[in-house]
């Protein structure tokens, strides 16, 4: 029997929803640490609360969406939600490499996130078998139906989920939303965080990397009917993007912790009119 959900959803949420990044020991004045310590306080600032945090044997501060520490071979800066979607790019830029990346497309549906995880499910299942090893998945059923589909091994650069994003976050924006994410791991994170940080269009990127990944196990959610480099995907405006509050006074801390010291490096190579063209500075020297 066909499926019988034709409504082409609506992209509701596209991002990056959680970045973890390091930068060697020689390269802390390149501003991961900075930037790091600058977001957390920041986080704390909104009213999250500050505390202590390790993994991997860095030991820091976290608040919220926001981690930041230090071990003897250098930095480490984890962002997620909020902060991830918005800082994602300065991150990138500032670190020696990304660990780990998950890229997000969130679809608003005309019926409700459990269904449209339950046609998810029935499309993998459905899809031809490849030769080798079948890909493995689990699909978690709570009260409401099935709630979200795991595809892959967590412990594996390449790993996949789809949810109902109303029933995980409950938020009524999200209601009757399902969230599609990647998560990438070692070599897969880097170079995706390498080309997701010069395309010109991230929004595409990322709609393109999960629908592959999912168009691989089967699976097609409604967007990718009607092709994810069309406007619906060009022109969406990250919801996120104005969680924060535009300060002037942090925003000078930031270029002062976090810009000063690549500027200056670059200043030192023989790039000052480079630099100055960058920043667009020009008509202010």
């Amino acid at each position: 029997m066909s499926e019988q959900y034709t409504h082409f959803g609506e992209v509701q949420d596209i991002g990056v929803d959680w970045i973890t990044a390091t930068s060697k020991q020689r390269d802390c004045d390149s501003g991961l640490h900075g930037f790091g310590r600058f977001l957390v306080q920041e986080s704390a600032d909104a009213g999250n609360k500050l505390t202590s945090w390790r993994m991997s044997g860095y030991r820091g501060l976290a608040a919220g969406g926001a981690a930041v520490g230090m071990r003897g071979d250098g930095c480490v800066v984890r962002l997620s939600s909020a902060f991830a979607a918005v800082y994602w790019n300065q991150v990138v830029d500032l670190a020696s490499k990304v660990t780990r990346i998950d890229l997000q497309v969130t679809t608003k549906m005309e019926y409700p996130g459990t269904k449209a995880v339950a046609r998810a499910y029935r499309q993998m299942k459905r899809a031809p078998k490849a030769k080798g090893k079948p890909p493995k998945f689990k699909l978690w059923v709570g009260p409401s139906g099935p709630e979200a589909l795991m595809l892959g091994v967590r412990q594996s650069n390449r790993f996949g989920r789809c949810y109902d994003k109303g029933l995980e976050s409950g938020l009524p924006e999200f209601e009757n939303c399902l969230r599609a994410e990647v998560e990438y791991k070692g070599s897969q994170a880097t170079s995706n965080a390498g080309a997701l940080s010069v395309n010109e269009n991230p929004n595409c990127y990322i709609a393109d990397q999960v629908s592959l990944f999912l168009k691989n196990r089967g699976i097609r959610i409604p967007w990718h009917q009607y092709g994810v480099r069309g406007a619906a995907v060009n022109t969406i405006d990250n919801p996120r993007a104005h969680y924060f509050t535009d300060n002037p006074l942090r925003s000078l801390w930031w270029f002062d912790k976090c810009v000063r010291s690549s500027v200056e490096r670059l200043c030192k190579a023989g790039m000052r009119d480079e630099v100055i063209n960058s920043l667009g500075l020009r008509d202010f020297i």
